[in-house]
């Protein structure tokens, strides 16, 4: 098994006085990315945003029930702002997830004002996301609920560092292509893809690919032949509602394998 890269994260400032934090090992690969003349081009909204810690994943990777892999971590001047609120305590959520100290499934614990984009996770247990919110609204205990997430839902990206935009033949997706076609993988790619395989031949987890399908089935050895995979229907426009995956008459996969 490969040694995790999240366990050696740099912070720096870079020339422009912005903190850059990125794992120690993709340096090489970032630094090949960035020095391109065709990044200097791109606009701005599809350059790398380092000044967070990347979301390369949330929640316990390798025991969660279900997978949901997506394309890359997103960032607006939302996100900017409620990361800088609480700077501390969720950037020390984010580090001991990515470097499995203490790996739990922390996004909906900022849901209790406004709900962000993974609320789309809501379709697969909404009695549970539910009760989230409330409790969360009414300040109750949540570890309860907070144990049933961890135990059944994690989030992976692709592509482990945010941008605003991505996927874009103008954008930063075709440039990451080309990079990964002459250099290989990052190292914190091929560690995930790892841990999924290695699920995959246990057959313990249930596989819902969101976005970024052939890339997924491309990257993780035994994707393409197993036999929980679940794609959505509409890849512009992706839900994670039952009838809307692909195998969708086998959806109760999905919701069989949730434990309450």
């Amino acid at each position: 098994m490969l040694k995790n890269p999240w366990k050696d994260i740099v912070e720096e400032i870079n020339d422009s006085g912005n903190k850059q934090i990125f794992a120690a090992d993709d340096k090489t690969f970032l630094d090949n990315l960035r020095s391109r003349e065709e990044y200097e081009k791109l606009n701005d909204k599809y350059k790398l945003n380092l000044n967070v810690y990347p979301l390369h994943y949330i929640g316990d990777i390798k025991k969660a029930k279900i997978l949901v892999l997506g394309l890359n971590p997103g960032v607006n001047d939302e996100y900017i702002e409620f990361y800088n609120t609480f700077d501390e305590s969720y950037q020390k959520k984010i580090k001991r997830n990515l470097d499995f100290s203490e790996p739990r499934f922390f996004e909906f614990d900022s849901y209790k004002d406004k709900q962000g984009y993974w609320k789309k996770l809501r379709t697969l247990f909404p009695e549970e996301y539910a009760q989230k919110i409330e409790f969360m609204k009414n300040s109750l205990d949540t570890s309860k609920i907070d144990g049933f997430f961890n135990k059944n839902i994690a989030v992976v990206e692709f592509f482990p560092y945010h941008s605003e935009a991505y996927n874009n033949k103008e954008g930063l997706e075709p440039l990451v292509n080309k990079v990964i076609k002459e250099k290989g993988y990052l190292p914190t790619q091929k560690f995930v893809f790892e841990i999924i395989s290695e699920r995959l031949k246990k057959k313990d987890v249930v596989i819902i690919i969101y976005r970024a399908v052939s890339k997924w089935m491309d990257a993780v050895e035994g994707l393409s032949d197993y036999d929980k995979v679940f794609v959505t229907t509409n890849p512009q426009k992706p839900s994670l509602k039952i009838e809307k995956l692909v195998k969708a008459n086998y959806g109760k996969e999905i919701l069989e394998v949730i434990e309450r």
